[in-house]
């Protein structure tokens, strides 16, 4: 194998960093198995730094954008890896983003993860506020669980997946994280128990465990089989699963 890549260095054939090699990487992003993409997205953020060539940036966007709003979880879950891939090999998110600076921080990469969440948040609040308008639309054009990976994403330290290390973010975009995520809960449940009144968002306290064993009865009493129930029983599977991101993260 060492004479193989010695002879093809000798021809100028062994360039790993060369575009169209990371355009295939790219496209790996994409593939149906599980394995290949986190591997893709791997190489991507170990070997390639942060050298996203600048044509490439607004339609990786693009791509991730229309990928979160797909109803299918590999698709969502591929729009998700995308922007995880886009905050560390962008040179600047903030234009990719066309977004301003937002707060200083000392750390250029905390600038750059704050302006990511925040574009992820709005996203996540258009999702929130369609499914307040019409819950099935919502579910078919905007699901939940896409923006949720993807800020889970966001928040993973690079190199550390997993590890429950989380990114540095500012108080402004924890208190609107950890806002959005109740609002999102209360919602849920108001829909799963069939009483919105009793799971208004202007409840001093968060959902107790009584309103979620509410919330559960109230859809095993109905049969569990409407398609609002199993509608919102994804969605709140969703929010569930962001939890051990947020976990970390605290109103100061």
């Amino acid at each position: 194998m060492s004479d193989l890549i010695k002879w093809a260095r000798q021809r100028g054939q062994w360039d790993f960093f060369s575009r169209p090699r990371l355009l295939v990487l790219i496209g790996c992003l994409e593939d149906c198995t599980n394995e290949v993409r986190e591997l893709a997205a791997g190489l991507l953020l170990r070997f390639f730094g942060p050298c996203l060539p600048p044509d490439l940036g607004p339609a990786l966007l693009e791509r991730a954008v229309m990928l979160l709003r797909n109803p299918r979880v590999q698709d969502a879950q591929t729009g998700a890896l995308i922007f995880r891939v886009l905050l560390h090999m962008s040179g600047d998110v903030s234009e990719v983003l066309q977004a301003g600076p937002g707060p200083g921080s000392p750390d250029p990469r905390d600038r750059e993860t704050g302006a990511m969440v925040r574009h992820l948040l709005q996203e996540l609040e258009q999702h929130y506020l369609t499914a307040k308008t019409d819950m099935l639309l919502a579910a078919k054009t905007r699901p939940i669980h896409g923006v949720l990976t993807a800020l889970k994403y966001v928040l993973d330290v690079p190199g550390a997946p997993g590890s429950g290390q989380t990114a540095a973010v500012g108080p402004r975009e924890t208190d609107a994280i950890l806002g959005l995520l109740e609002r999102i809960s209360l919602f849920l449940l108001g829909i799963l128990h069939g009483d919105q009144a009793a799971c208004a968002e202007d409840k001093e306290a968060p959902p107790s465990f009584c309103d979620m064993g509410n919330a559960i009865r109230s859809v095993i009493a109905q049969g569990g089989g409407s398609g609002r129930g199993r509608t919102a029983c994804c969605c709140r599977r969703s929010t569930a699963s962001f939890s051990p991101a947020a976990g970390s993260l605290s109103r100061k």
